[in-house]
């Protein structure tokens, strides 16, 4: 909750009482005011004492020059009201943080108890396939199709953990230094399979081995998002093309790709909760929605950016940059 000296100066501010020397106290502590102002302690006869909110705070208020008594008592009931008003405010946004934690953590609770069931279920499938021989067209078909459903819920379950992950701190965070070219090789490695699969010239470029303020876990889960999704959107025979670079105080990683891209009526609603390019919906392509807006939280949380340039049928470029080390 605010303070009594941030509450009083705020109210002298909400109110431009800037000739009124304002001074509060706790009943506790009625023998020691606190002055906003830095003027000497009011003479008891021109000031006046109100109740402030539930902490029971007391406020006088004494003119720098003479005023008639009603006067001060109009000064002394605005700034009760101004005091009033900003803990109404304080109490409001405290119970709106309270929500907002209870959410994620139900959020989390809920997701990760259906991801094992998913998980053992999208097993179970892809076994159950490689077993059968004798089996007609339509019924691969049936059991194919419950797979892909099976994996695009998977997708959702997993970014929507992330997401909540990202969202458990909003606030900037210092972050460590952290060296990024291993975790780079890491993710490079984990989609080189499926970039060999699609045939697409995948690479990795490093400058130098550099160090950004984030944690591991933060810039594992920001090149997830982005290698995995230039992979995925890039047709057969493409490239993706990850590099590694210093831009003046930062540590830039780039994402180039030559898949669908992005209308750019689309660009400027890129981050939004489950939003999707009308081409990505349009080529079937499973996806949430959620990952560039875990990616964006997870950024602007350790003081960085994020840019993209896309060109419909041309590809796409995500440029992250973060602090270095």
């Amino acid at each position: 909750m605010v303070g009594l000296a941030d509450l009083l100066a705020r109210a002298k501010t909400a109110l431009h009482a800037e000739s009124v020397a304002v001074y509060g106290c706790h009943p506790s502590a009625a023998d020691h005011l606190l002055a906003v102002s830095g003027d000497p302690q009011p003479d008891a006869a021109t000031s006046l004492r109100l109740p402030i909110g539930e902490a029971a705070y007391l406020l006088v208020a004494a003119p720098r020059l003479p005023l008639p008594t009603e006067q001060i008592s109009a000064l002394a009931e605005g700034f009760a009201a101004a005091c009033e008003a900003i803990l109404a405010h304080e109490r409001a946004a405290a119970a709106l943080t309270e929500a907002e934690t209870q959410r994620l953590t139900f959020t989390r609770i809920v997701t990760h108890e259906l991801r094992a069931p998913v998980i053992a279920m999208q097993s179970l499938l892809r076994a159950y396939l490689g077993t059968l021989k004798d089996s007609t067209d339509q019924q691969r078909d049936l059991l194919n199709r419950l797979s892909r459903r099976a994996e695009g819920l998977l997708a959702l379950i997993n970014d929507l953990l992330s997401l909540a992950a990202a969202r458990a701190n909003e606030k900037q965070q210092t972050g460590v230094p952290v060296r990024l070219l291993p975790l780079l090789e890491i993710t490079y490695d984990h989609y080189f399979d499926q970039a060999r699969e699609k045939r697409l010239h995948f690479s990795l470029h490093a400058d130098a081995d550099l160090s950004a303020l984030a944690t591991e876990s933060a810039v594992m889960r920001i090149l997830d998002n982005l290698i995995g999704n230039a992979v995925k959107y890039t047709s057969e025979g493409g490239s993706v093309r990850v590099m590694l670079s210093a831009n003046a105080a930062h540590a830039e990683i780039s994402v180039r790709d030559t898949g669908i891209g992005i209308p750019e009526a689309a660009l400027e609603q890129l981050g939004e909760a489950f939003y999707r390019a009308p081409n990505a919906k349009a080529a079937g392509i499973l996806g949430t929605g959620l990952g560039l807006v875990t990616v964006k939280q997870l950024v602007a949380q350790y003081g960085g950016t994020l840019q993209v340039q896309s060109e419909v049928g041309k590809g796409s470029t995500f440029t992250v940059c973060l602090p270095l080390a």
